[in-house]
């Protein structure tokens, strides 16, 4: 019976915890704060500062510019394909 509760408390977490997180609107990676990058899945504390470090050397033009954020392979990549967006690049005046 433990057994039990304790798979059925696990798959709970599985389908509510992290993906109540998740959000529906897409989050430009180029304007998001280090918490709205976190709410994305796979993008923890460090990653979230990876991606602002490089945005601020260098800003995303595509999504596929998060591959060159360390921690960031094709597996992550492809799953942050519908969670992302990359705006256009504002002028400064």
């Amino acid at each position: 019976m433990k057994k039990l509760i304790a798979a059925a408390a696990c798959a709970a977490a599985l389908l509510f915890g992290p993906a109540e997180a998740w959000t529906a609107e897409r989050i430009d990676v180029n304007s998001a704060t280090v918490e709205q990058l976190q709410t994305l899945p796979g993008i923890g504390s460090v990653r979230a500062a990876a991606i602002v470090a490089e945005r601020a050397h260098r800003g995303f033009e595509t999504v596929d510019g998060l591959a060159r954020v360390d921690g960031i392979g094709e597996r992550l990549l492809a799953t942050l394909r519908e969670h992302v967006t990359v705006a256009p690049a504002r002028s400064a005046k």
